[in-house]
């Protein structure tokens, strides 16, 4: 055989391995019902908190540490 063809019979046999091995995780494992579940915690906060976590760390690995903390509790944020 050439290697055209087998490049594309691998091709074809791992998306025949993909569909069947998606048909049994879907046969055995259906999907469950999206619910959402209230964790009392709003995307916009969590992403304050992110954005505060990451500056306080590039605060303390460039030396200011603190003295950036109490900074941005002043109002300055």
């Amino acid at each position: 055989m050439n290697s055209a063809a087998v490049v594309c019979g691998s091709i074809l046999g791992a998306g025949v391995v993909v569909l069947i091995g998606y048909a049994i995780s879907h046969r055995f494992f259906p999907p469950t019902k999206n619910e959402e579940v209230d964790t009392g915690f709003s995307q916009p906060q969590y992403m304050r908190e992110v954005r505060l976590r990451y500056a306080e760390q590039m605060a303390n690995d460039n030396g200011y540490g603190r003295r950036w903390r109490e900074i941005t509790q002043e109002g300055y944020s």
